[in-house]
């Protein structure tokens, strides 16, 4: 009963029975309408015809109404339900598993290509930023500030006290 689907089963017992689709789902509907205060919604013509066709899963409470209907072991259909459920949990989990090792394998090289590429554009800005500096520091400038430390460091570190109160008291 596992190598089969739960469609495949419903179709074979109700055709055992020479119950059609169309009477199935009417017998359907009587005891889904008794018990309507449990249920969260009936199910429709489409529905069934695609639970029959193995493109849907049936409900808990369609498989036990199918059970009831068919006189079938609601235990057998939710156990194949389940392994059902599983397998396609199980391939979904391979699947994005897959995905993910292939983005990962993918990724290695526009990662490293992204990582050299900030690198140089770190290197560049660096580079012009000292470049600017050095641009921005002009020759008279540079002349200024020599000439400045000529007249007023040096003296003081020359050693001679007469000369460094004169200098100290003129910048006064």
């Amino acid at each position: 009963m596992n190598s089969k689907k739960i469609g495949d089963i419903v179709k074979e017992k109700a055709e055992l029975q020479g119950i059609s689709v169309d009477e199935l789902y009417n017998r359907l509907q009587k005891n889904q309408n008794q018990n309507f205060r449990y249920r969260k919604k009936s199910i429709d013509k489409k529905a069934l015809k695609r639970i029959i066709k193995n493109k849907e899963l049936p409900s808990l409470d369609t498989i036990y109404d199918l059970c009831g209907i068919l006189d079938l072991n609601p235990n057998e259909l939710l156990k194949l339900k389940l392994e059902i459920e599983g397998s396609k949990k199980r391939e979904s989990y391979e699947n994005i598993k897959r995905a993910v090792n292939n983005f990962a394998e993918l990724g290695k090289p526009l990662f490293m290509t992204v990582y050299l590429i900030i690198i140089g554009i770190i290197i560049v800005t660096l580079f012009l930023l000292i470049e600017k500096g050095n641009q921005n520091m002009e020759t008279s400038e540079y002349e200024d500030f020599q000439n400045t430390w000529k007249d007023n460091v040096e003296p003081l570190m020359s050693g001679n006290g007469i000369e460094d109160t004169k200098i100290f008291n003129e910048n006064k």
